[in-house]
């Protein structure tokens, strides 16, 4: 089965208290609201097509464990996240599409 790879960094920057209000952090109800979008795009995704999804929430850029995505973050610096790898290829980097987006590039790729 195919497999859509999400290399995201962790929203809490990995402090436990979350999601109290962190400084220099959204405030936790928009930050909330967006993962909640974010959850919804990955299921459409999975639904759609029927592949696999893997979000993988990183504390930090050099814990990304696949050399693409590592090559391509070091080059590209952390506001290459999130970063979306289908079939070892990079189809999105850089926000959280609407699904249709993600959709388009991944049937690029399949056909």
């Amino acid at each position: 089965m195919p497999e859509l790879y999400i290399y995201e960094l962790d929203p809490t920057g990995g402090y436990c208290g979350f999601p109290a209000e962190i400084p220099g952090l959204p405030p936790a109800e928009l930050m909330r609201r967006e993962l909640i979008r974010r959850n919804k795009i990955t299921k459409q995704i999975k639904n759609q097509l029927k592949i696999d999804v893997k979000r993988i929430f990183l504390r930090k850029p050099g814990l990304i464990d696949n050399p693409i995505v590592k090559a391509y973050v070091k080059e590209t610096g952390v506001q290459a996240f999130p970063v979306f790898l289908y079939n070892n290829k990079i189809i999105h980097a850089g926000s959280f599409p609407d699904p249709e987006i993600l959709l388009e590039k991944i049937r690029k790729i399949d056909k």
